[in-house]
């Protein structure tokens, strides 16, 4: 098989099925700081004004015991995105608009894999126990046989087609160093195949509302950002 005809049928599959994309999303939630509630755009405000998304290890509540665990292993924190279309993330906040709320960041998955950011890898406890520590914040538990005791409830989140990536400091020659403090939104970048150079990738944001879009658009036009990350200081 010809190089010519793995691209010309790499092509045809990306026109031909609406269940893919070039972009990976973090969406965001609400958080509880200092005993006050903060809303999820008033989180992605934040977000933007200090210029990176910030790893962490995913606590969650365990619903058979209500202990609280990490569901990212390992002794390296990350941050999570989805390679979920917009289109199929609207279905999903229809279906469970608690947990995939409508805020959040999108970005090129050519600069995010640049950058250091892979899909996740799913798997048994065998698959983590055999990881090196330092990837093991890439595995995700997966069990679709139904569980005993638990009403039939399989372990399956391969819906969300999750990527992860750590703080991963890089310099961009002229214009400086981002930040060791979590994944920045400006990312590495990339010499795209109609470029002569190589492209920055900026972000895009999503928000439930035009209201919410035309505020969001007035604080990115005001922003005087005060931060560590070079890069977008310039």
């Amino acid at each position: 098989m010809t190089q010519q005809s793995n691209t010309q049928q790499w092509l045809q599959i990306r026109q031909a099925r609406h269940d893919l994309s070039d972009y990976v999303l973090h969406w965001v939630r609400g958080r509880e700081v200092g005993g006050a509630w903060q809303e999820p755009f008033q989180v992605l405000k934040q977000i933007i004004a200090c210029g990176y998304l910030t790893p962490s290890f995913a606590l969650r509540n365990r619903y058979t015991t209500g202990d609280t665990v990490a569901t990212i292993r390992g002794t390296i924190p990350a941050v999570c995105f989805s390679e979920l279309p917009l289109g199929a993330f609207v279905e999903s906040h229809r279906v469970l608009p608690d947990r995939y709320v409508p805020y959040g960041v999108i970005i090129h998955k050519w600069h995010l894999f640049t950058y250091g950011g892979r899909p996740v890898i799913y798997g048994d406890q065998g698959i983590l126990d055999r990881l090196n520590d330092y990837d093991k914040y890439l595995w995700v538990r997966y069990s679709p046989i139904p569980a005993q005791g638990l009403g039939g409830y399989p372990v399956d989140w391969t819906h969300e087609r999750e990527w992860r990536a750590v703080a991963n400091p890089y310099t961009v020659s002229g214009l400086g160093v981002c930040p060791e403090e979590g994944v920045p939104l400006l990312l590495p970048p990339v010499k795209y195949p109609a470029s002569q150079m190589p492209v920055l990738a900026f972000p895009r944001f999503f928000v439930r509302t035009r209201a919410e879009q035309a505020n969001l658009r007035a604080l990115i036009n005001a922003l005087s950002y005060t931060g560590n990350n070079e890069i977008i200081a310039k």
